[in-house]
Formats: structure tokens, C-alpha cells, sequence
């Protein structure tokens, strides 16, 4: 479900982990120096007649259960006319990365969380609610692809909760992993699973497309 260009004055809340926050708190206020940055600076150059009111409520190390409790302060609380969700990243990785099994999120959890966090926003605010696709992981040719795998799986839940819920569905990984797949992704991550400039923008492009822009 793709939407239509947000009206003036509109309020974008882009909440997630730390693919989203990208320091908005400390170096680089108020959108951080990623694909919220990039959607700002996109709308701000080509449509300053809005004047749209974009924040940042990303949180470092988060998983859909810790984005689960601050969602009343940090999404609710802020009654978005449009609401970004990018969880999802951390609940694989602490799967993988080791000393991180404590914090490990099934995908039966991450689907019933992320349902719940829909149905509450939706009852509770006026927001179009668009679900963003994590990335997928920068991991070598020649070495296990346990993550990616793990990381398509929650991809089919993340797109049967959008569709279930009647949310739109930003599409990243897919995209992405097929320009890995060709090897003309290099420099877009900074690590295992966090994109540098190249991937935040690829993930900004998607955002603004879903929501109509004509690139």
C-alpha cells in the first residue's frame, strides 16, 4: 500500500533502532546523519512549502520489545500524521553476535509485537502507519548466511503483519540484496549491520517512493 505526498504541516515520526537514531541526539540533531536526514533534506529542498515537522525517535541496541516500551512516549504521545517503523535489525544479530543470546527476539514475538504496536497506534492516533524492511547484512561471500536467512524469514512476517494490519510496506531488503548479490554495493555499510551514506540513502529513495515522490 503506497501512500500520497504528506500535506503541510504534517508530522513524520521515523522511530527505530540505531539505524534510525544515526546520533540525531548528539553529533548530527535533529535527524541524525542517515535516511531520516535524507528524507528531511529531500523535502526540504524540493518541497519547502510544507513545512513538515520530521523527528527522529530511533534508539541505539533496541529491539522490537524495547522499542515496545517507549511507544507510548515516543510514538503515540507525539500524534504523527505519519509513522515510520524500522525494528528489526537487533533481533536478528543478537542471534548471531556473541555474549547477545539474552536479548535474542523469536519471530513469533517480533510479529505479535509489532502487531500489537500497529493495532495501538492505529486505535490511538490519526497516523498512516509504514512499515520499513531492515536492511540486510554485510556478510562476505564465502561465509555462513545463517543472518540474511534469519533476516528474510522476519521480512514475510514483517510483510504479513502489513497486510494483515493494512499498513504500507517499505521494501528494502530484497532490492538490497540483490545489488550485493551483483558486488556494486561497496562502501554502503559501515559494519556487519549498519549502513553508511550509499545505504541510508538507497533506504531514504525507497521511503520517498513509497510515498509517491518522483525520483
Amino acid at each position: 500500500m503506497h501512500g500520497a505526498l504528506p500535506t503541510r504541516g504534517q508530522r513524520l515520526v521515523f522511530i527505530g533502532d540505531s539505524n534510525t537514531d544515526t546520533e540525531y541526539r548528539t553529533r548530527f540533531p535533529p535527524h541524525g546523519y542517515g535516511y531520516v536526514m535524507f528524507v528531511a533534506t529531500m523535502f526540504a529542498a524540493r518541497h519547502p512549502e510544507l513545512r513538515l515537522d520530521i523527528v527522529n525517535r530511533g534508539n541505539d541496541g533496541d529491539t522490537i520489545e524495547d522499542l515496545a516500551r517507549r511507544w507510548q512516549a515516543d510514538a503515540i504521545d507525539l500524534r504523527p500524521d505519519h509513522l515510520f517503523v524500522l525494528i528489526g535489525t537487533n533481533d536478528i544479530a543478537y542471534r548471531h553476535l556473541p555474549g547477545d543470546g539474552h536479548r535474542q527476539v523469536s519471530d513469533d514475538v517480533y510479529a505479535a509485537t509489532m502487531t500489537r504496536l500497529v493495532t495501538q497506534a492505529r486505535t490511538q492516533t490519526a497516523a498512516r502507519i509504514h512499515l520499513i524492511e531492515p536492511m540486510p547484512f554485510e556478510i562476505p561471500p564465502g561465509h555462513p548466511q545463517d543472518a540474511n536467512r534469519d533476516l528474510e524469514r522476519l521480512c514475510e512476517r514483517l510483510a504479513a503483519v502489513a497486510r494483515e494490519q493494512q499498513c504500507g510496506l517499505v521494501r528494502i531488503r530484497a532490492g538490497m540484496a540483490a545489488i550485493m548479490a551483483r558486488g556494486e554495493a561497496a562502501g554502503w555499510y559501515q559494519n556487519f549491520n549498519h549502513p553508511a551514506f550509499p545505504g541510508h540513502a538507497y533506504i531514504g529513495q525507497q521511503v520517498l517512493a513509497h510515498l509517491g515522490w518522483q525520483l
